[in-house]
């Protein structure tokens, strides 16, 4: 059984609860990945510049509780995530 705290079952505002806590674990999760590529960016790291710029691309997006799946990467950028 699943406690509802609104008292009341409702689907779809459960979906949006969901959708919103997972977008808000992947920008602390990219928050925390930023900080660290950028130590190995400052020190000439192409892999990790490259990184820290796809990460910083994606955080506004993610800012607005939406889904990174909804963001619309191409391949070379889910190559590096």
């Amino acid at each position: 059984n699943v406690i509802h705290v609104a008292n009341g079952v409702n689907p779809a505002a459960d979906i949006e609860v969901i959708n919103t806590e997972l977008a808000l674990a992947d920008l602390e999760a990219v928050d925390k990945a930023i900080n660290r590529y950028a130590k190995s960016a400052k020190g000439g790291d192409k892999h990790a510049v490259a990184i820290k710029a796809l990460l910083e691309k994606i955080q506004p997006h993610l800012n607005e509780a939406k889904p990174l799946r909804s963001f619309g990467l191409d391949k070379e950028e889910t190559a590096l995530l």
